[in-house]
């Protein structure tokens, strides 16, 4: 039996970008049943683009809650069996939902089938995002989310029996979600590149402190809950490294004069290597050296005045 595929769009402010992700889901070799757009409180004119596409495309509006419960609103409304999602700004190749189509008829078991993605900074591709095979996801899942949100697709009642997406406020719902999916059901990865994720400022990716803030509630939330002490304060301490050590590296890319800072807390935090390929030290060396070339070309000297 086919799988039916509903594509949920949470959307607020989409700006320009609604109208191409719609298009691209329109596009699909393998068409889905139908595309629900979840107008999350928008101000501008999302809910004008959205309306314009007519059936398959449907809308539904609501005051702002939040991503987490958009999808959850969406996948509420759903006729299909499987949940494809799609963010309002990211896009699709024509042929994506045919190969996980593909994937699903091959592995009758499987719960959650996701694809490689691009990322996109402008018009530029800045990033081939090679996703890992599930073998590999458990050990990652420990330490950051690696799917690209629209790259995924997954059966709708296993993912509402497992209580949906998280809520909260500021909680990583995708990551947060993957965490408690995986080891109890099937994930299967296509290795294809086929979808396109686009950068932008405002992602929390970009936004370090952000970014710090909604890791360590996923941390503290989902992937430490039930750690017994003492296990649970050394992996925690651990982690918070880590992000600290990502922010830095954010901040460097950024031009910002905190990316020593940063540094510095995360090994202040964990000295020693968090894995083997561990380049925190050497990126430290980086940032002194760099600093210390930035102070001294800043140096002006005065000319001494005549007869001093």
């Amino acid at each position: 039996m086919a799988p039916s595929f509903s594509v949920v769009i949470p959307s607020f402010n989409a700006g320009p970008y609604l109208r191409p992700a719609i298009e691209s889901a329109l596009a699909q070799t393998t068409p889905p049943m139908e595309i629900i757009v979840i107008d999350d409180g928008s101000t501008d004119g999302t809910i004008e683009v959205a309306r314009s596409f007519g059936p398959p495309v449907k809308v539904h509006c609501q005051s702002n809650h939040g991503q987490g419960a958009a999808r959850n609103v969406g996948m509420s409304l759903a006729q299909g069996d499987w949940i494809a999602l799609l963010d309002h700004d990211d896009l699709w190749d024509p042929d994506k939902l045919e190969a996980q189509a593909e994937a699903i008829r091959a592995n009758p078991d499987a719960v959650v089938v996701y694809t490689d993605s691009r990322s996109l900074e402008g018009d530029r591709i800045v990033e081939i995002l090679t996703a890992p095979d599930p073998d590999r996801l458990p050990k990652v899942l420990q330490r950051q989310s690696p799917l690209t949100p629209a790259s995924v697709v997954f059966r709708k009642d296993i993912v509402i029996a497992e209580g949906g997406f998280s809520e909260v406020r500021g909680m990583l719902e995708d990551w947060d979600l993957w965490l408690r999916l995986i080891g109890r059901h099937r994930f299967v990865r296509i290795p294809r590149v086929l979808t396109t994720y686009r950068k932008s400022p405002k992602q929390v990716t970009q936004q370090p402190e952000k970014f710090l803030r909604v890791h360590m509630m996923c941390v503290d939330g989902t992937l430490l809950k039930g750690v017994k002490p003492p296990m649970r304060w050394i992996r925690r301490a651990r982690l918070h490294s880590c992000f600290l050590a990502d922010g830095a590296i954010m901040l460097r890319e950024q031009g910002s004069a905190s990316d020593l800072r940063w540094m510095l807390r995360s090994l202040a935090q964990w000295p020693v290597p968090t894995t083997w390929k561990d380049r925190r030290y050497k990126v430290l060396a980086h940032m002194l050296w760099k600093h210390a070339a930035s102070l001294l070309g800043s140096v002006r000297y005065r000319p001494a005045r005549p007869g001093g």
